[in-house]
């Protein structure tokens, strides 16, 4: 049975952040993963849209994102069992 590596997410540009967190987790079922976003998705360039949402549906960052320049994903349990 395999399981999916707990993910470290780091934040854009944080060169030594990324460099610990990949030595330190080496030997650890870990992946050390750049964030993807270029920017926040809401924000048009200079144009107003109108949302269609009435409430936020994504959670408020951690404070580790803020903090420690990183997030940590850890996979799902697997729902089904034999």
């Amino acid at each position: 049975m395999s399981t999916e590596p707990i993910l470290l997410i780091v934040r854009r540009g944080a060169l030594r952040r990324f460099a610990a967190l990949e030595r330190k987790t080496s030997h650890l079922d870990v992946k050390v993963i750049w964030d993807r976003r270029q920017r926040t998705r809401r924000q048009a360039a200079g144009v107003m849209r109108h949302e269609l949402r009435a409430a936020e549906r994504r959670a408020p960052q951690p404070p580790s994102w803020q903090l420690a320049d990183f997030t940590i994903s850890v996979p799902k349990a697997s729902s089904g069992s034999t």
